[in-house]
This record gives structure tokens, sequence and C-alpha cells, in this order.
């Protein structure tokens, strides 16, 4: 039997094709009255190649969705970004800062409390100086402790605010000044809580 060549125009319709849709004749039958070879239903199902191509392709969104959410959160103040570490639970917000030894220009951290309250921050066991940056609950500039040294004997003062506040900026000591803030300037949460 002298074997035959099909090339389709569909080349993900034909299982095992290798090479652009190349099809034996033995896999198909000729159809009456035309030269066009007609695979049978065995054969027609998809191949496995899209399907791969198809899995390897969402695992990659999937992947590359992750990584956009996985990434870490930032916020803006006075048109810069910073990326920040969260302090929500007790835990993380009585840690804060502590023994961390740099912090890039870009970054700090956020403290997110439950509610407004008046709040105070100390520097024990902080090894670099910070600005803290006080906001209300509309995200709003209640006060700022500028250049908050760090603590190196018992007691260690503390920074309060001198409104409630429920968000909480350290940012490198510094900041404050070269950003220019003022009461009121709006804190913008590039991330959902």
């Amino acid at each position: 039997m002298r074997m035959r060549t099909l090339v389709t125009s569909r080349p993900h319709s034909l299982p095992g094709v290798a090479n652009a849709g190349e099809v034996s004749a033995s896999r198909c039958i000729q159809a009456e009255k035309s030269a066009a070879m007609i695979c049978s239903m065995k054969y027609a199902q998809r191949s496995l190649f899209p399907n791969a191509l198809r899995s390897t392709l969402a695992l990659f969104l999937l992947l590359f969705m992750a990584g956009c959410t996985a990434s870490e959160p930032r916020v803006s103040f006075k048109g810069e970004e910073f990326t920040v570490s969260l302090a929500k639970t007790r835990e993380q917000q009585l840690r804060g800062l502590m023994f961390v030894e740099e912090l890039p220009a870009d970054e700090g951290m956020l403290f997110i409390f439950p509610r407004e309250a008046l709040r105070a921050f100390w520097m024990k066991n902080t090894k670099i100086p910070l600005d803290i940056f006080y906001f209300d609950d509309e995200l709003r500039l209640v006060s700022v402790a500028e250049n908050a040294r760090p603590c190196v004997a018992d007691p260690c003062p503390t920074y309060p605010s001198t409104g409630p506040a429920r968000y909480v900026l350290e940012l490198n000591a510094g900041m404050a000044r070269s950003l220019g803030a003022e009461r009121g300037d709006p804190l913008t949460l590039l991330f959902e809580p």
C-alpha cells in the first residue's frame, strides 16, 4: 500500500502530529470524487499539543497573577511611592522595625489598627532613626514625630500622635522634611488592606 501525506489546514486537529499537520494516509480515507483526504473521527480529536499549550499558558497566567497579588504592598504619599511591610497583628505591631539595621529610602512599615485612637510609639531596640507619620481613619495626616532616635537605655521616650490615628507609617528619618509633609496630607494605599 502506497503511503500519502496530507497537510491539513488545522494542524492542531490531528493527534500525534509532529510536523505542521502532516498525517499518513493510513490514518485517513480518501473521499469520493475528491483529491482531499478526510480523517476519520478517531483521528479528528484534538491533539495533545494544544492542550499542553493551553495548560502551560493557563499555568503561566496563574503564576503571573499570583505574583501580582503576592507583591509587597505599596503606599503613595506626597507623590512618592513606598514599599511597606504591614504590621496588622499585635505581635507585628510590637516588633515593628526593631533590630532592622538598614531601611532603603523607598521602603517603610505601615501599622494598621482596627480603629482610631491616640497612638504613641517608642524606639526600643530600633537601630535606625525614623519619621513616624500618624494618619486618621480617612488617611489624612494627623501629625509627624520627626527624627525619632533609637533608644539605647530604659526608659525609652515615646513619640505620641497629636490626635486620633488609625494608620501609622514609619519611614527613614528626614523623609517628612524632604517630602514637605503637612497636617491633612493624604496617604494612598496601593493595595487592599
